[in-house]
């Protein structure tokens, strides 16, 4: 059988070329290989081009860590990626803090890197010390590394979101959603009566309620995010 010199394909140094024979070299290194891997996108686009990859062809980036497949959009060979995050986080908090409270959440991320579905459910309790209560406007932030698509970030955007106020003493709840506050971070609202309808204002000293240690905030959303 003719023997031509390997070719490269990501970590893969000596791919048998067409008309080769298959080396020992070569059985080695894909033992413990499912898939190719690359250390980007761009060396990924370099060296295998999902034109030439071809439908149904899979890999694997470093930076980001995705899988990826080959599919036609149309009539042209696409590399789609596919990501899947499920991570506890300790969110950035805008105008309140909890002291030796709670501040904590729990996040999933489905889609690839240009765009997919952020789930976050997140838990706040104000502690006994050093705690600062809600101010006019609060917020919390994304998970590290994620953000809202443009039409998800407008200020004037109400999201599938629920906020759950809780005042242990009296006891009481109220509730509210959640607005954007830029593009990594979602504010916290709360729901009031105007007339005859329901709109939605600032937290603040008194608002829903005078604020004291062992408080919860409760709140939830899902969005279209994507990881810049």
């Amino acid at each position: 059988m003719a023997t031509n010199p390997p070719i490269t394909i990501g970590e893969l140094a000596t791919v048998p070329a067409p008309g080769s024979g298959v080396t020992s070299a070569w059985a080695q290194q894909v033992s413990n290989r499912i898939v190719h891997r690359f250390a980007t996108v761009a060396e990924r686009d370099t060296k295998w081009p999902a034109a030439t990859a071809g439908r149904g062809a899979m890999c694997v980036t470093n930076d980001p860590e995705v899988l990826w497949r080959v599919i036609l959009i149309g009539s042209t060979p696409t590399w789609i990626g596919d990501t899947v995050i499920n991570a506890t986080y300790t969110p950035v908090l805008t105008g309140m803090g909890v002291g030796n409270g709670l501040n904590t959440a729990e996040y999933t991320f489905v889609g690839s890197p240009a765009g997919g579905i952020l789930n976050v459910d997140g838990k706040l309790q104000f502690g006994a010390a050093g705690s600062v209560f809600p101010a006019t406007a609060i917020g919390a932030g994304l998970p590290p590394g994620i953000a809202m698509l443009t039409n998800v970030a407008d200020v004037n955007n109400d999201f599938d979101s629920i906020v759950t106020y809780y005042d242990v003493s009296a006891p009481a709840f109220a509730k509210g959603w959640c607005r954007p506050n830029g593009s990594t971070a979602v504010r916290l609202v709360v729901t009031n009566i105007v007339g005859s309808y329901i709109s939605t204002g600032g937290t603040g000293p008194s608002t829903p309620w005078v604020w004291a240690a062992g408080d919860v905030i409760f709140y939830r959303y899902n969005i279209r995010a994507y990881i810049p």
